[in-house]
């Protein structure tokens, strides 16, 4: 091979690399081929240049179709649909046979679209060619005067050097922190969970309240803390397992990108997120890492925003399909808080533009995504307790709180507003207000209610046993002994209803 041609194609892609900013995406010395890469309004632009000589036409055609094998093989990191290759040949003589019809434009269509220009460099072309290519890549490249093997040794350096930097750039994105508070969080989680299971059972609602699940008329209440406190409880073993799994996973490769103080704004304030999103959305009881888990997902959907080209070479498409998974899975399996995972999801990618990744700040998105942040907040919190106000589910739960409380006026209110409009809870709601109602000795209107709840609900033990009690105080024993009857055959804890099922049979005899 010539100095001449080989000094070329190191001088026009060291021109590339250095005004143009192109990226070396692939070099091999030996071979004397450089792929290089960069995108270009919203396209891929990739300029092959090899230092080959093909004699004749069907070589050169079997090349270019290796070219565009290549170039399909590396489309998991594109992040464009549209590839344009320019593929640059340099010798010193042309195909001996007629083989001028490959230079024009080609193109190929599977799920991306590859066009591809051939440029065919030689000592008697160069001019002509050098001067086609630089109309179409928007250059300004002069062929030099003279080569020299110290100028080509140095051109082959900068060359190494930009495959360096890119690799040190890469190291430097995904090792900017130590992933120290991920542990720690791990840690709280399991300790909590541990807490739970001694105190009276993970699963157990009233025990999950006291440690600070999400408990909507607590919330109401003035315990917004909840929606802090609920990120760090689970409910049963594997809900704790799956989530530690994931945060694992999750926040070391984030604590890694984004430093330890980001990751955990971005923990926190996407938990509270998807606290705040539950309670607007939903009025049952829940815990659980979810929001915040999902705000890392969140969090690296904002990394792929900015280092798109990194982002789907490395892990961006795994990351997707997992995400679609969950969202998938979630909306299909009943008992999931959808609405924490989507508000975690939301706001966690909000919370990574407050925050920024490192060298990458922008004070401007920054603030403008601290105010989106908390107009969220605020809409959810005002539209929860509208919302929650109006439910049957929140109003069940405000009767049951009154009525420990031994607020029995309250109680009735509550149920009364809940029974307004016919739901799944209209037999309960019914139930607890006939309780209320014996409570304050109006009997009449406890019957009514007890009657109504189980004709809603047949299998409701307590309604019957509540009924018995109403028929003995008013002295129908017979009717009590009918209820005491049912509620001890709807049951197999009968334990409970022994007292009053003996007490009514004594009565009759």
């Amino acid at each position: 091979m010539q100095l001449k041609q080989e000094s070329l194609m190191y001088d026009l892609s060291t021109y590339l690399v250095s005004e143009k900013k192109y990226n070396v995406l692939y070099m091999n010395i030996k071979e004397s081929e450089i792929w290089l890469t960069k995108e270009i309004d919203k396209t891929e632009s990739i300029i092959r240049i090899v230092n080959k000589r093909l004699d004749w036409k069907n070589r050169l055609k079997s090349d270019m179709a290796l070219v565009f094998q290549r170039a399909r093989s590396m489309k998991k990191s594109y992040t464009h649909k549209i590839i344009n290759i320019k593929n640059i040949y340099i010798t010193d003589l042309e195909p001996v046979d007629d083989w001028k019809d490959l230079l024009k434009p080609l193109k190929l269509e599977d799920e991306l679209i590859y066009n591809m220009s051939v440029f065919y460099i030689t000592n008697e072309n160069i001019t002509e060619e050098i001067n086609r290519l630089n109309k179409k890549i928007q250059a300004q490249y002069i062929e030099q005067e003279y080569f020299g093997e110290e100028i080509t040794k140095d051109q082959k350096k900068i060359l190494i050097n930009n495959v360096t930097k890119q690799r040190k750039d890469i190291e430097e994105i995904f090792s900017y922190g130590k992933p120290l508070l991920t542990f720690l969080i791990i840690a709280i989680n399991v300790f909590l969970f541990i807490l739970l299971e001694t105190r009276g059972g993970s699963t157990d609602i009233p025990n999950l309240i006291e440690l600070g699940a999400k408990y909507n008329p607590a919330m109401i209440d003035g315990e917004w803390w909840r929606a802090i406190t609920s990120m760090f409880l689970h409910i049963g073993l594997l809900h704790l397992f799956m989530n530690m799994l994931a945060l694992y996973f999750l926040g070391v490769l984030l604590e890694r990108i984004y430093g330890s103080r980001r990751f955990l704004f971005i923990y926190f304030l996407s938990g509270i997120g998807g606290s705040m999103t539950s309670f607007a959305l939903s009025s049952s009881v829940s815990a659980g890492a979810s929001g915040a888990l999902f705000g890392l997902f969140g969090a690296l959907l904002y990394f792929g925003v900015n280092y798109k080209k990194l982002f789907f070479q490395t892990m961006g498409r795994n990351v997707i399909f997992i995400l679609v998974l969950n969202l998938f899975i979630g909306i299909l399996i009943p008992n999931i808080d959808m609405g924490a995972h989507l508000g975690g999801l939301i706001t966690g990618f909000i919370a990574s533009a407050i925050v920024s990744l490192p060298k990458k700040k922008n004070y401007k998105i920054s603030f403008l995504s601290l105010f989106v942040y908390i107009a969220i907040i605020a809409g959810l919190l005002l539209y929860g307790i509208d919302s929650n106000e109006k439910d049957p589910l929140y109003l069940l739960m405000q009767t049951e709180e009154s009525i420990k409380s031994e607020e029995y006026v309250a109680a009735i209110d509550y149920a009364t507003k809940g029974l307004k409009n016919s739901s799944d809870f209209d037999a309960d709601l019914l139930f607890q207000r006939a309780y209320a109602n014996i409570e304050l000795n109006k009997l009449n209107q406890a019957q009514a209610d007890l009657e109504k709840s189980i004709k809603q609900k047949p299998h409701f033990p307590e309604a019957y046993y509540n009924l018995a009690i109403v028929y003995y105080e008013k002295g129908e024993i017979n009717k009590a002994e009918e209820n005491i009857d049912r509620a001890m055959s709807q049951t197999s804890d009968q334990d409970r209803f022994k007292e009053m099922y003996e007490k009514i049979k004594q009565s009759k005899e």
